[in-house]
């Protein structure tokens, strides 16, 4: 149990959980309704295993984790999104990162509008405080990964419509036609590179930053926490992909060897560039509309026709079953069609 006291002006709470005492901490107001539902959050966050962190420290954590594993330029976007997002929180006398919520981020949102842009001269943009919302996603969905944030608090713009990109399926032609493509063929890493969107399921942004350790050829698992929405996703490793694997890492330079991504560049770093890659595929292979986003689906859908539940396929891809029904509810609607003609179909008395 958690109770609250006063140091000075400010409030602090002191306490135990799960019956072992907790070293007393500031929950940086000096209005005590406040810092009840902070205590409250915090007790909950004590609770599921978060653990308390300032934004200073989780800060130096973030950025030391981004400068080996993004590059330079990137480096610098997340570094002036933490750096600003730091000093608003100061002024809040709020450093406490399990404490954030959206309307938080929402009032952090509007103080940035009010900001002048560094080269223009000009109050930042639309487009500008859109880029520097999907940083702080990015940023907090690390946090969320370490267990130091129960959920996202950042809600982009238009994240919760209900409509959607159509669901695109390759076809087993179009398929055919990708492996058949001559670099594919020549080329260890691309038919290693088809083979893991097909068999997974993966966004482009998890195969990019796929870490080498997420693969266990032992247990035959593709273990992953996905860049988008920070969800663990365990996929088993088909005969065809674990081949394919182990013929790419084959042939990777000592360079690569030390990189700890599974697909990095000839210098280590991230395949920033692999969907102007797959673009060209497509061309070649004379696909209209193709998308790195299409082999998800492909997964999806082959999953389904092979009997999975849409809950199987949420598991695996990383999104709720609410969400794998919205996508894939047509196909799903195809095979409750063919169970009803089966049905129908049975005849116990002639």
């Amino acid at each position: 149990m958690i109770t609250l006291y006063r140091r000075g002006r400010v409030w602090w709470a002191r306490g135990s959980a799960d019956g072992k005492p907790i070293k007393a901490r500031s929950l940086d107001t000096q209005f005590k309704n406040i810092a009840a539902k902070r205590a409250a959050r915090l007790e909950l966050d004590l609770d599921q295993g978060i653990t308390a962190v300032s934004w200073d420290e989780f800060a130096e954590e973030f950025l030391a984790w981004t400068r080996t594993h993004r590059s330079i330029g990137t480096l610098r976007k997340y570094k002036f999104t933490v750096h600003r997002f730091g000093r608003f929180l100061q002024t809040r006398q709020d450093e406490n990162l399990s404490l954030l919520d959206p309307p938080e981020v929402a009032a952090y949102l509007s103080e940035l509008s009010q900001d002048e842009h560094p080269t223009r001269r000009c109050r930042i943009g639309a487009g500008g405080l859109r880029a520097d919302m999907r940083n702080l996603r990015v940023i907090l969905n690390y946090a969320c990964r370490q267990g130091y944030l129960r959920t996202n608090p950042v809600v982009l713009p238009g994240e919760n419509k209900t409509s959607s990109a159509p669901t695109l399926p390759f076809t087993q032609e179009e398929v055919q036609r990708l492996f058949e493509d001559d670099l594919v063929r020549r080329r260890s890493e691309l038919r290693a590179l088809l083979l893991i969107f097909l068999h997974t399921g993966l966004r482009i942004s998890d195969v990019i930053h796929f870490p080498r350790r997420a693969l266990d050829l032992v247990a035959e698992v593709l273990i992953v926490q996905t860049q988008k929405r920070g969800r663990t996703v365990s996929i088993p490793l088909h005969p065809a992909l674990r081949l394919g694997l182990e013929e790419h890492l084959a042939f990777l330079s000592p360079v690569q060897q030390a990189s700890k991504l599974l697909f990095p560049t000839r210098s280590g770093q991230p395949m920033t560039s692999l969907a102007a890659y797959l673009h060209r595929l497509f061309q070649r292979a004379g696909i209209e509309g193709g998308h790195p986003h299409r082999f998800r689906d492909t997964f999806a859908v082959r999953m389904l026709e092979k009997g999975a539940s849409l809950y199987d396929v949420a598991k695996l891809l990383g999104i709720t079953v609410t969400v794998a029904e919205r996508h894939y509810a047509p196909y799903v609607r195809e095979l409750q069609e063919r169970g009803r003609r089966l049905v129908l179909s049975l005849d116990f008395e002639s």
